[in-house]
């Protein structure tokens, strides 16, 4: 009898996990409304806080629309839509992976979300707009970035072999086996795929993986690259910047900044606002290569990208303070404290969505 009652209190277990695990779960995700582009908000004087929420892991990835939703995908394999005016969750949270997600990408033109994790080497689009998964697909040793294209996807392993997918049934239509193995990228950029080498080769392709250019730049492990328009700018460990300008045409416009920069740069007008890893912050001029201003009062360091709205640029630290400067002069407009450390920040059309080391997302403006 004793016997028999283990197997029974066995059976029950075995079902209740799987049941417990998909609590609040759904086999897929649908946006509720077209997806339209986020515009950026405009920040008060006085920003306070106006909702914040515990989420169920910490976020991976964020993407905002102008119809004041959130996707949201974690390190738990989460995938979920938020209201970014109230922060209530829109819908079940889907998890197709149950795996850290590393990389996403969502076409907001035809609604594709393609998904994918290192950890359990596999790639799942989904449209979106209509909650159905297109496909699944395994990519051993694949790497972080990910990017989609017209009608490709595409993805690179740490050998340096670069596969593009169709997009809508994830068959492999292109490859490019490189002579060294990928450091950084997959970047997208004017038509264009950017990447760097171990080694420091810095290469540009066109979408069929044709190469266009190489430059031997001798740059460091995982360099700061960021797309702007119209240059994308490049950061060495060592504090030198190189602008890449649509034509392949390298320059140095800047001194070298003699420090480790983390956060990726922003370009606004005609001005580079660059924020150090020691937490000083600086504005230079495109143009002349000039400093225009540079901000120290901050509080700690600096890792998170910097965000700016048509006046201001604001700097997170990574204590939790958060600090707007006039775009302008760098004169500090307003400082806000988030009460830990934070983990993840993005400006949308709602206002700052941030998220602090325990788990805590909110929304301030």
């Amino acid at each position: 009898m004793k016997i028999k009652f283990q197997k029974i209190l066995s059976a029950s277990f075995i079902i209740f996990i799987p049941l417990f695990f998909a609590g609040g779960c759904s086999g897929s995700i649908i946006w509720p409304d077209k997806i339209s582009p986020s515009k950026i908000e405009k920040m008060s004087k006085n920003p306070v806080e106006i909702w914040t929420k515990k989420q169920p892991a910490a976020i991976s990835g964020l993407e905002s629309s102008g119809n004041n939703i959130l996707l949201i995908t974690s390190h738990r394999g989460h995938v979920y839509l938020v209201d970014s005016n109230s922060g209530n969750r829109i819908g079940k949270i889907w998890q197709p992976l149950y795996f850290d997600i590393s990389s996403h990408v969502l076409n907001s033109s035809d609604g594709h979300l393609f998904i994918a994790s290192r950890r359990k080497h596999q790639v799942v689009a989904h449209d979106i707009s209509r909650g159905k998964t297109l496909w699944k697909k395994k990519f051993m040793n694949m790497q972080e970035e990910m990017i989609a294209y017209d009608n490709k996807l595409y993805l690179s392993r740490r050998d340096g072999t670069i596969i593009a997918l169709d997009k809508k049934r994830g068959k492999q239509i292109l490859s490019l086996k490189l002579d060294k193995p990928i450091d950084h990228g997959l970047i997208i950029w004017k038509n264009q795929i950017i990447l760097t080498t171990l080694g420091g080769k810095l290469i540009i392709l066109s979408p069929e993986l044709k190469k266009i250019k190489s430059y031997d730049l001798k740059l460091c492990s995982s360099p700061i690259i960021t797309p702007r328009d119209p240059f994308v700018i490049l950061v060495n460990c060592d504090g030198k910047i190189i602008l890449l300008d649509q034509d392949g045409n390298l320059s140095y416009p800047f001194e070298n900044l003699g420090y480790t920069v983390y956060s990726p740069p922003k370009i606004v007008d005609q001005t580079l606002i660059i924020s150090r890893a020691d937490g000083e912050v600086m504005a230079l001029d495109l143009t002349s290569g000039k400093m225009i201003w540079e901000f120290t009062d901050g509080n700690g360091l600096t890792n998170l990208p910097v965000q700016t709205t048509e006046d201001q640029v604001i700097i997170p630290y990574n204590r939790g303070t958060i600090v707007s400067l006039d775009i302008a002069t760098g004169v500090e407009k307003w400082r806000y404290e988030v009460k830990h450390p934070i983990r993840h920040i993005q400006m949308t059309s709602a206002g700052l969505i941030v998220m602090d080391s325990k788990k805590n997302l909110s929304l301030i403006k």
